[in-house]
């Protein structure tokens, strides 16, 4: 194959694998560390809303 072709395929392949871990690691990170994503929105909305 050219190194045009070889080149073209090599970035395709890391796009699309950014794109799939950085679709995949918020539900991963969520899934594994709800104490640390969690606790702080919603303390913050359940203060907003007992303040209402």
């Amino acid at each position: 194959m050219s190194p045009i072709i070889v080149h073209s395929l090599v970035v395709g392949l890391s796009l699309f694998g950014l794109a799939y871990v950085g679709s995949r690691l918020p539900r991963e990170l969520a899934r594994g560390l709800p104490e640390r994503r969690v606790h702080a929105p919603t303390s913050a909305a359940s203060g907003a809303t007992s303040d209402v």
